[in-house]
């Protein structure tokens, strides 16, 4: 009895002792942990424009070796960019397969940050996409063009937050969208005025500077007296 004993003791201080995964892990071999997705940052000084969107959307030669082609994140930033109005309508161009929406639609998908930063025409610009959020600076547009950009930018799926700035028909304006709402506002000195109203017009009437007083004086002037009536004094 004493020797089944120390028999069964000595069975269960040999399974103590054996690592649990060693002791009841399959025959095969071991995974490694999946190892996160590089991220691949791109800082650009005073580059051509072109330059530009070849690292974006990939060259002729090789149209899927852009960053937008890719499968990680990425991040990219290009200063002093020299843009003409003729480059500049990347911004307005909604058809083009090289457009402002099909680059944020892109890099929405891949959690791409992008921010460009220079001159259009010698007027400064500037656009900043990080995450879902969105903002542009320094566009000149028309009427026409600053709506189908909106409705064109509001209808990418992942864009929750807008806020362009831009100079529409010579007055300059910001168009706000959040929460699938948009809010235009016209500045005016650093000031919003009230967007789709007509504009208060101050109007001199001939004969406003005689003032209230002076007409009811000319009213009772020019009534005839009531004639007195016979008998009474």
């Amino acid at each position: 009895m004493t020797v089944k004993k120390s028999i069964i003791w000595l069975l269960v201080s040999v399974i103590v002792a054996l690592p649990f995964s060693g002791a009841f892990a399959e025959d095969g071999p071991a995974v490694p942990a999946s190892a996160p997705t590089a991220k691949t940052i791109v800082h650009f000084n005073n580059p051509d424009w072109q330059v530009v969107l070849d690292k974006l959307f990939g060259t002729v030669d090789a149209p899927d070796a852009g960053l937008l082609d890719g499968t990680g994140h990425f991040e990219i930033r290009a200063e002093d960019l020299v843009l003409t109005a003729t480059q500049a309508e990347f911004f307005t161009a909604i058809d083009s397969p090289q457009s402002l929406s099909a680059l944020i639609e892109a890099a929405e998908l891949l959690r791409g940050r992008i921010r460009l930063e220079g001159t259009i025409d010698g007027e400064p610009f500037q656009l900043k996409l990080a995450g879902r959020e969105l903002k542009i600076s320094g566009l000149t547009l028309t009427a026409v063009q600053r709506e189908a950009l909106f409705a064109e930018l509001s209808s990418i799926p992942g864009l929750k937050e807008m806020k362009i700035e831009a100079l529409v028909d010579g007055r300059l304006t910001v168009t706000k969208y959040q929460g699938g709402h948009e809010k235009f506002e016209i500045r005016s000195n650093g000031r919003p005025e009230h967007a789709g109203k007509p504009e208060k017009l101050s109007i001199e009437r001939p004969g406003r500077a005689l003032g209230h007083e002076r007409i009811e004086r000319l009213e009772r002037l020019e009534r005839p007296e009531r004639p007195e009536r016979p008998g009474r004094r």
